[in-house]
């Protein structure tokens, strides 16, 4: 192995470092006492929109809420700008197929027409046939799969 045990050392005592920085930073942020978090006292910020350069206010609510969730960046949106913004992005993920909580219409697939090759009824299916594989109607099939003897078991 080529590391040395210095280096091995080195890269241990920063890793030790960065965890302890990680640590007193958790414990300023979220460790705080409830009485030393209201001798903080918050106050509303006027912030500007990012998108419309309007004037909106960060109450003293929305930073506790935000501080509970973890998120340490103020909004950049005003309310107006965020919920539109949230919309038009949601948007973009439902024409790309993206999940917004419900199930979208499925194409129609194309079927094509066959003739069962055990009992020579005709049926459709999804795939186009081709000469030189069986096509079955779904009773056929279905006892085609009930009556294989081999050791393959159902993936359902």
């Amino acid at each position: 192995m080529w590391y040395t045990q210095t280096m091995l050392y080195s890269a241990l005592l920063l890793r030790v470092d960065r965890l302890s920085e990680a640590a007193r930073y958790r414990a300023f942020i979220g460790g705080r006492s409830p009485e030393l978090r209201e001798q903080m006292s918050l106050t509303d910020q006027t912030l500007y929109c990012r998108d419309c350069n309007q004037a909106f206010t960060f109450t003293v609510g929305e930073q506790e809420f935000y501080a509970s969730r973890g998120l340490t960046n103020a909004p950049s949106r005003c309310p107006e700008c965020r919920a539109a913004h949230k919309q038009s992005s949601r948007g973009q993920r439902d024409s790309f197929g993206g999940s917004s909580g419900g199930f979208r219409e499925r194409d129609a697939r194309q079927m094509y027409s066959a003739t069962c090759a055990n009992c020579g009824k005709e049926t459709q299916v999804p795939f186009q046939p081709r000469g030189d594989r069986p096509v079955y109607c779904s009773e056929c099939y279905q006892s085609q799969r009930t009556g294989r003897t081999n050791d393959r078991q159902s993936r359902w």
